[in-house]
């Protein structure tokens, strides 16, 4: 009898740190996908964003901009309004990948750990048990449809005033040019 209650306890144990699903994003997620996710996570994701989740993996004081911090719940580039919480689509779609100029390189992870790892993540942020994924965002028609002289025009004043860019990255104009872009802002 001991030796049966031993070998339960020994095998709940190495399943993972999951015994029930959790309802998150909005949708039920089994405790063996959240203990198999847990498990990709730590081989895929753990040395940047953290055993934690909180962007504080071994590697992390080397990244920079530094790992995101799964535990507030709030992610870039994920094709919804700022703020809201992203699709499970979207997120696959951002590992796929990667993201420009971070330390966020594609990965080629199979499609079904892929699924697993995004659920684990859920888990380090009380969000996703409290809210569903936001309205995705469309694309509008490109204004500047025929217009590609116009469209080079706005870039230019975006880049070099607007949004000031060429204090840090070149500027592709010339200095009169540049003030007098700055003077219409």
């Amino acid at each position: 009898m001991r030796i049966l209650v031993v070998s339960a306890l020994l095998g709940s144990a190495c399943s993972g740190p999951f015994g029930e699903p959790q309802m998150l994003g909005g949708i039920s997620v089994s405790a063996e996908d959240l203990n198999a996710g847990h498990e990709k996570y730590i081989l895929y994701c753990y040395a940047c964003h953290g055993e934690n989740g909180d962007g504080q993996g071994p590697a992390s004081a080397y990244l920079r901009p530094p790992p995101r911090n799964f535990k507030d719940g709030i992610f870039k580039f994920a094709g919804v309004p700022a703020g809201e919480l992203p699709h499970d689509d979207h997120l696959v779609n951002l590992v796929r990948r990667g993201l420009t100029g971070t330390a966020m390189l594609p990965w080629d992870v199979p499609e079904v750990e892929l699924k697993k790892i995004i659920h684990y993540i859920k888990t380090f942020s009380p969000r996703w048990q409290n809210e569903k994924p936001g309205t995705p965002v469309e694309a509008s028609a490109d204004p500047f449809q025929g217009q590609t002289q116009a469209a080079v025009e706005h870039g230019k004043k975006i880049y070099h005033a607007t949004a000031q860019c060429a204090r840090c990255h070149p500027s592709y104009i010339s200095k009169p040019e540049l003030a007098s872009l700055t003077k219409e802002v």
